[in-house]
């Protein structure tokens, strides 16, 4: 079977977009309803701006991102092992309890004016472990 691809609208001249494009690795976090207070924070602000951090702002907020920890499929294929079966993913931080993460990569990129799409191939899919 082909593999699934999934676009992703890159907002320009932000972090995130310039760490995706150099790593090309990346887990997508869908959010529950829970994390609705972080929307303001999360888009269209990028970690270039001075004195701003979504990882710090966040946390205020009490949701701390968390290292590459807690998410799995199952037991025998833990979506981001502790053995960074990736080494891409060993600096990728996580929301907690997020309705799903689909880790990606990435194949092809397009301006679309004030976005680049990236189109990625989705690797795995996973939710969260409280177990963890």
């Amino acid at each position: 079977a082909p593999p699934k691809l999934w676009a992703v609208s890159l907002y320009s001249n932000t972090l995130t977009r310039d760490a995706f494009l150099r790593s090309k690795v990346a887990v997508l976090q869908l959010l529950c309803p829970s994390h609705k207070h972080l929307v303001p924070i999360l888009g269209k602000r990028s970690g270039y701006e001075q004195n701003y951090s979504k990882r710090n702002e966040c946390a205020k907020m009490t949701m701390k991102w968390l290292k590459h920890g807690g998410v799995a499929e199952d037991d025998a294929d833990a979506f981001i092992s502790h053995e960074d079966r990736i080494g891409a993913l060993k600096s990728l931080d996580l929301l907690p309890e997020c309705a799903s993460y689909i880790q990606v990569e990435l194949t092809g990129v397009t301006n679309a004016g004030d976005h680049d799409i990236a189109i990625c191939e989705v690797v795995r899919t996973g939710v969260w472990d409280k177990m963890q």
